[in-house]
């Protein structure tokens, strides 16, 4: 039996949340279909946003609920939450820590680690690689980290132990066949690090050379009321359309009827979305982050001009066939194996 404690600053909110972390939620569902004998328990800091236990597919998740507002209430909130978790972990009697984030997830999660004796892995999950220079993180000295790419990796402040991609399951695509009617798919949150700006600049310069280019944004976020200013004073509504925020499987539908992925985020640590438009059958272009050009469909640009000039030859070319680089099965093996090296004693059987 491999009692495994997760701590995160957020969890899915219930069974039907499939936005909040998918990668997380996709590997925790495979590694308890994998591992007969496991029992998984979740800490979630933050999201959902109140305090409150219950189940999500058979694992129990404790949400803390705790606000991040100000400095002053982080600080007490750490002050009072340390305990409760002890406690909690306690009860759980894990016989290993994996937390995600380099942040207070791993300061947590390490603090843990020495009081009950057992290992502790973090995965940096995105620019926390980059930004956490803490006292309090680079002293983490007996915590293995995990990059989920080498791209990201490059970035790290801290010594990174393996390189774990994330994975996803196979694609649905036979079950819900689709038109190829959209040209251009955007996916992804609607702020600064996405650089839909740069999107709408490439797009308006297509629209201009092919008219009849259909463009799909999927997706919110604090930046959409700027974008869409944007696109109109490029009298540009007619042929972009915003969906909001939308289930993970809708994004996929729509993946499913769209020809190229453009993707103009400044950084991404793995880029799911990238694996994903894989897996529908679509082109990726977009700039040299995560696992960009690592797959013969997936293309990268180092400019706007660059961008254009092969999103216009994407879309003249022949769809590419589904593929999956990242299956999820792979990510819970690696997984596997670090668990296994840390515990000195196998968890399959």
């Amino acid at each position: 039996m491999l009692k495994l404690l997760i701590i995160t600053p957020g969890f899915a909110l219930n069974e039907e949340d499939d936005i909040c972390i998918p990668a997380l939620q996709i590997y925790l569902k495979e590694l308890t279909k994998t591992i007969r004998r496991i029992e998984v328990n979740v800490i979630s800091f933050n999201y959902p946003y109140e305090s409150k236990i219950y189940l999500w597919n058979g694992i129990e998740v404790v949400a803390l609920g705790l606000k991040q507002n100000n400095k002053l209430l982080r600080f007490f909130h750490k002050l009072i939450a340390y305990p409760r978790i002890l406690n909690l972990a306690k009860d759980f009697q894990p016989d290993l820590i994996h937390s995600f984030w380099l942040n207070q997830s791993a300061i947590i999660g390490n603090r843990l680690s020495k009081r009950l004796r057992i290992p502790h892995l973090c995965t940096a999950m995105g620019q926390d690689i980059a930004f956490s220079n803490t006292l309090d993180i680079l002293k983490l000295r007996n915590t293995a980290y995990i990059a989920v790419s080498d791209f990201q990796r490059r970035f790290s402040k801290v010594p990174i132990d393996a390189v774990v991609h994330w994975g996803i399951p196979p694609s649905n695509q036979e079950l819900t066949p689709c038109t190829r009617d959209i040209d251009i798919l955007g996916v992804g949150w609607i702020n600064k690090v996405k650089n839909y700006e740069a999107f709408i600049r490439i797009v308006a310069r297509l629209i201009h050379i092919k008219p009849k280019t259909k463009v799909v944004i999927t997706g919110d976020g604090s930046g959409k009321e700027k974008l869409e200013k944007l696109i109109r004073s490029l009298n540009l509504e007619d042929q972009i359309t915003f969906t909001g925020l939308i289930k993970r499987e809708e994004v996929l539908t729509y993946m499913r009827r769209s020809k190229v992925l453009l993707h103009t985020s400044s950084f991404e640590s793995f880029g799911l979305v990238i694996a994903e438009a894989l897996s529908e059958g679509m082109f990726t272009l977009s700039y040299n982050v995560g696992i960009a050009g690592k797959s013969p469909a997936s293309h990268v640009a180092h400019n706007e001009d660059e961008m254009l000039d092969k999103a216009q030859k994407l879309l003249s070319s022949p769809l590419p066939n589904a593929s999956l680089p990242y299956p999820v099965s792979s990510t819970v093996t690696e997984y596997v194996k670090i668990y296994e090296k840390m515990l000195n004693r196998s968890i399959l059987t």
